[in-house]
């Protein structure tokens, strides 16, 4: 018989993600008084892209792989 193996980290990524989706407000709030909107919403954009590359390099680096196959052309329709 095979074992179900589970994943429980979905939770606490949802629940990480909401705190700090709420705290962003708040912060750029704060920062408003120093920052011009544009250079603020650039600044939001910038950290958010520094981000996600950290979290694609760390998780390379851990020989953390895609689990989901690769498009193909194959897979086009027409």
């Amino acid at each position: 018989m095979t074992e179900t193996k589970h994943n429980y980290n979905g939770p606490v990524l949802a629940l990480s993600s909401a705190f700090l989706f709420g705290a962003s407000t708040p912060i750029a709030k704060l920062l408003l008084g120093f920052a011009d909107p544009l250079l603020l919403a650039g600044l939001l954009y910038l950290g958010a892209g520094a981000g996600l590359a950290l979290v694609e390099t760390g998780g390379r680096s851990l020989g953390l792989g895609r689990s989901e196959a690769p498009l193909r052309a194959s897979d086009l329709p027409g």
